[in-house]
């Protein structure tokens, strides 16, 4: 929603709470996505990594940048 008039979101990729791999329904999504980037391949595709309050609860707010670095290269490299 913030970005240009051009821009649409995706769905979150689903994570479990505290953990920076693709699970079974995070793979799934980042599928979806690859089919929709390979028909569309003028498409940029920007990530940024979420966390949630319980993510920071089961790292640790010093483990937080941390995790946020292995979702981005987990969805990074399942679309590569």
């Amino acid at each position: 929603t913030d970005g240009a008039p051009h821009a649409f979101a995706i769905e979150p990729i689903p994570f479990a709470v505290g953990r920076g791999e693709l699970d079974d329904a995070g793979r799934q999504r980042v599928a979806e996505i690859a089919r929709i980037v390979d028909k569309n391949e003028s498409l940029l595709v920007i990530t940024q990594p979420q966390l949630t309050a319980e993510d920071v609860a089961e790292v640790g707010a010093d483990e937080a940048t941390e995790l946020a670095a292995e979702r981005q290269a987990a969805v990074r490299e399942a679309l590569l």
